[in-house]
């Protein structure tokens, strides 16, 4: 098997800017998938309170 000789310097400008942007990018997106998680279980949430409230439960199909 080859071996490889890695030219990366975790030390370098680059590196370190490199690594700072994504670690950016990657919390911004932990933020938007807390944002929709969050929203989509207040909707799920408020269905089910609404149908738990109601004197009939609602159709699913309807049979017409």
């Amino acid at each position: 098997m080859t071996i490889l000789k890695s030219q990366l310097n975790p030390r370098s400008a680059d590196f370190l800017a490199n690594a700072a942007a994504m670690t950016a990018v990657v919390a911004d997106l932990h933020e938007k998938v807390d944002k929709v998680d969050g929203s989509y279980l207040y909707c799920a949430f408020c269905l089910i309170l609404a149908i738990a409230a109601s004197p009939r439960p609602p159709s699913i199909i309807s049979r017409s």
